[in-house]
């Protein structure tokens, strides 16, 4: 996608959805409220998931996951 498309006014900017296709959005449009709205739900249900292991993990197994998940 071209930069330029995304120069839209404060506040805004690309995102890439699933299929890795670049997608413009300004926080001041009600798609992109809602967007926002998506993205903070799933930020707090992999919040919640993490903690939900934490209480039944180990400290050594949460640190052996985490050198796993390492790129």
């Amino acid at each position: 996608m071209n930069d330029e498309k995304c120069y839209l006014q404060n506040y805004c900017g690309r995102f890439y959805d699933a299929n890795g296709v670049a997608q413009c959005w300004c926080y001041s449009c009600d798609g992109s409220r809602r967007r926002v709205k998506e993205l903070k739900e799933d930020v707090q249900r992999w919040e919640n998931y993490v903690a939900a292991l934490e209480e039944v993990c180990t400290s050594e197994q949460i640190q052996h996951a985490r050198k796993e998940a390492q790129p």
